[in-house]
């Protein structure tokens, strides 16, 4: 419960000047002492201030219910892919302005460049020429050291985005399993939680990387293409033609069917995860009762389940990183053999130019661009996992709140305090009735009426699933009456479960619960803890 790690170092990056920032030199220090000593959770800084769970999840939580009361009218599915772009877009469009300048502008300028220095040396040697071939050459360096330095900037900046939508989708995960109601409990399980927070959320991270070049892809093509044009002429649309079979058509494919068994994939670790957890929690009375055996089959025969489309999507994965690496080739070999068929002649700058754009081409349109359609598809299965757990049903404020001031509750919304005519703190049901079910054929507590008043012992005995613990459920605001009347007066209610639970951690920090050490407070405690026990 005080694992806590806290970090003392604050972020190099803060304090870091243009220079550092620009040349990523404050990252060095860290590098430095990986390598001497290796590196420990004391080596991580601090989280920068706009990098906080706090702050990010509640940009995120603000902008959800804004979509959930905007879709209320109109009765349509909430989008958190609209609320997550309402908090991200602003930083999310710079990154992507940075990355149509970089794959647009300043990459295909740099074959360009190299083609008009290596004319140089094939053709007349002139002062004027001489003067050019420096100022080409100044152009080619400049190109490369700035698309180097600016490419990994904008790939870590993406990689922040990504970072940070994860952070906040974490955040607003945690919050909404602590405002779940009973309702809402019986729909989800611990696993599938898990695997949202673990698996689900991760996808962010990896889509923001690639997403951008699928806008991206249909200009980078055609500014190649032209200036590709300007050397070898028609021999250009026999590439594109290779393009287009890879790229449009095979890659947004294998990208389709990627994102289908990643839907699989999910529900078979949702439901593996499940049953490894009641396994966990039974495996006394499997001991006892000898149920080793039939139980291994069970995990071994979902875990087979899983694994087979596992391999599916490694299968394609593979084929389409295997088709993407000979693009390049494929490409090269068919622009240079029309060129040559068409009358042309191969000259040393016209064939090392066209490797620079095709290098380029493999990498927007046959490496990038897949993985970003993949990524696509696999986040879109994931926020719609997301979805449906952030959509389930919770407790309500107002009930929350009638737990504590107690007020009426009459099918769970209406409230009268001023005409009530009960005790403070009597707890009076009247007519109740209420079930786990939205719409059921039979509820599970029908026409409930009771009262106690203060200083009373009540017992509720029954049959196991008679309805006793969902009396207290009721009670306790946590699953909304279907009709009847509740008043709780002035009362405080304290629920203690009949399944004890404990924190990893010693007895007297499951005591404070979080809370600071009193001590006159824990000496009363552990002497009622006493007490109980003779």
């Amino acid at each position: 419960m005080d694992s806590k790690v806290v970090l003392k170092e604050k972020n190099p990056h803060d304090k870091a000047n243009i220079l550092s920032k620009i040349l990523l030199c404050w990252s060095l220090p860290l590098f430095k002492r990986g390598y001497k000593q290796g590196l420990t959770v004391d080596d991580l800084f601090q989280a920068r201030s706009g990098d906080h769970s706090g702050r990010l999840g509640d940009r995120l939580e603000e902008a959800w219910l804004r979509e959930k009361e905007k879709c209320k009218n109109t009765k349509d599915r909430p989008s958190l892919t609209k609320a997550i772009l309402s908090c991200f877009w602003v930083e999310y469009m710079m990154c992507g302005l940075l990355v149509g300048l970089l794959f647009i502008v300043l990459w295909p300028m740099i074959p360009y460049s190299l083609a008009l220095f290596i004319e140089y040396f094939a053709g007349e040697r002139t002062p004027e020429t001489y003067r050019n071939a420096h100022i080409y050459n100044f152009i080619l360096n400049f190109l490369t050291i700035t698309t180097a330095l600016m490419f990994n900037h904008v790939a870590l900046s993406q990689g922040c985005v990504g970072m940070r939508v994860r952070i906040a989708a974490c955040s607003i995960l945690y919050r909404k399993i602590l405002r779940l109601n009973r309702i809402g409990l019986s729909k989800t399980e611990p696993g599938q939680v898990i695997n949202l927070m673990s698996n689900d959320v991760n996808r962010f991270d990896q889509a923001a990387l690639y997403l951008h070049y699928i806008w991206m892809m249909p200009f980078v093509v055609p500014v190649v293409s032209y200036l590709v044009w300007q050397h070898i002429g028609y021999a250009t649309l026999a590439a594109l033609a290779v393009v287009a079979v890879q790229s449009v058509l095979v890659q947004a494919y294998l990208s389709k069917r990627q994102g289908a068994l990643r839907g699989k994939i999910a529900r078979r670790t949702d439901q593996r995860v499940k049953v490894m957890s009641e396994l966990v929690n039974g495996v006394q009375v499997i001991k006892m009762y000898a149920w080793e055996k039939p139980f291994e089959k069970l995990v071994d025969k979902l875990r087979k389940w899983e694994v087979k489309f596992i391999l599916r999507t490694s299968y394609i994965k593979g084929f389409s990183v295997a088709l993407s690496v000979f693009t390049e080739r494929f490409i090269l070999f068919a622009a240079v053999v029309t060129f040559v068929c068409l009358g042309g002649g191969i000259r040393a700058g016209i064939t090392f130019s066209l490797v620079q754009y095709y290098n380029l081409i493999q990498l927007a349109c046959n490496i990038f661009f897949p993985l970003a359609l993949a990524m696509a598809a696999e986040s879109r299965v994931s926020i719609r996992r997301l979805e449906d757990f952030l959509l389930l049903e919770e407790l309500d404020k107002e009930e929350i709140k009638m737990v504590g001031i107690a007020p009426n509750i009459s099918n769970g919304t209406e409230k009268d305090n001023a005409n009530s005519k009960f005790k403070p703190s009597t707890l009076v049901l009247s007519n109740l009735s209420a079930s786990w079910q939205p719409n059921p054929i039979v509820h599970t507590l029908r026409n409930i009426s009771l009262t106690a008043h203060p200083g009373e012992f009540v017992g509720v005995a029954g049959l196991v699933g008679s309805g006793k613990s969902t009396l207290l459920q009721v009670i306790l605001g946590e699953l909304p009456p279907a009709q009847g009347t509740i008043n709780i007066g002035g009362a405080r209610i304290a629920y203690a479960s009949q399944e004890p639970w404990l924190f990893v951690a010693s007895v007297k920090q499951n005591i404070l619960f979080g809370l600071p050490y009193d001590k006159l407070r824990y000496k009363k405690v552990r002497l009622s803890d006493v007490s109980l026990c003779f």
